[in-house]
Parts: structure tokens; C-alpha cells; sequence
């Protein structure tokens, strides 16, 4: 368990620089290294980097509220099944950014 829970923090971590990265223009290249041939395709760049920085510090306080919660189900012994919300709040945010970045591409 605590393995799980290094790798979400560091996830966490990873997400919160990608976010940072991506809302302050910082290595570009790097960051848009998967529109190599579909970059025309992306109508505002600007827009979508600005959407994918916003998913991933949404993404960073996921990764880093799931260990806090795993900590409190433990520590005042709530019933686990509480955790499975975690993966319907993933689902909703992961599904919803494919919504919306949509808007970005021709």
C-alpha cells in the first residue's frame, strides 16, 4: 500500500509541473512533442494549452487527495468503500476534458 501511495504522490508531483509547464509557456516543444504532424489541425494553441494546464493541476489535486483519503478511511476506520467516489470523480474530469479540448482541433 504505501508503494501505491509514493507512486500517486509523485504523480501528483508530475501533474503539478505538466499544469505549471503548460500555463506558463514554459518548453513548448516538449509539451506539444505529440502534434508533430497535427499541429496545423490545433485551431487555438493558446486555448488548449491553457485547458491541458488546467486538467493537469486538477489531475495533481486528484492524485494527491486519494492517499489523504486512503489515510483518513484508515485512521478513523470509515467504510473503504468510499475510495470508489475517486474513480467516478476521475472518470467525470478525465471525460469532460475530452469534451472540451475538442473544440480546439478542426
Amino acid at each position: 500500500m504505501g508503494f501505491l501511495i509514493f507512486l500517486l504522490y509523485i504523480s501528483s508531483i508530475v501533474s503539478f509541473l505538466l499544469g505549471y509547464a503548460y500555463l506558463n509557456d514554459k518548453a513548448e516543444d516538449l509539451l506539444m512533442w505529440s502534434f508533430t504532424d497535427k499541429l496545423e489541425k490545433v485551431t487555438d494553441k493558446d486555448g488548449y494549452k491553457k485547458q491541458q494546464g488546467t486538467y493537469s493541476i486538477v489531475m495533481g489535486i486528484i492524485f494527491f487527495l486519494v492517499p489523504v483519503s486512503i489515510f483518513t478511511i484508515e485512521k478513523f476506520a470509515i467504510n473503504p468503500k468510499f475510495l470508489y467516489g475517486w474513480i467516478v470523480v476521475l472518470a467525470i474530469v478525465s471525460i469532460s476534458n475530452a469534451i472540451l479540448i475538442r473544440k480546439y482541433f478542426r
